[in-house]
């Protein structure tokens, strides 16, 4: 059922955003961003779950790209240091 909901609203949201003459009223984007605070309030240890579990999961990739880029940031400071 919530899969549903977010494919509706992932349909209307592209819609509105193509830029066409389809226009979605402000009342109805006010109704949908209501129930998905609800839906988020009502089901706020799933949410944290879910959310705990992904940064769990992000996060060394996360850190790997930082230390990279911190690794070449650095190297490219020292080559210009050196006149390279």
């Amino acid at each position: 059922m919530s899969t549903l909901v977010i494919l509706i609203g992932l349909v209307l949201w592209f819609l509105h955003r193509q830029g066409n003459n389809f226009v979605i009223p402000k009342w109805i984007w006010t109704i949908i961003g209501l129930f998905l605070i609800f839906m988020v309030v009502k089901n706020l240890n799933d949410v944290f779950d879910f959310a705990s579990h992904e940064a769990s999961e992000w996060w060394p990739l996360i850190q790997e790209n930082a230390y990279r880029t911190s690794e070449r940031v650095r190297s490219f400071i020292q080559q210009m240091m050196q006149g390279g």
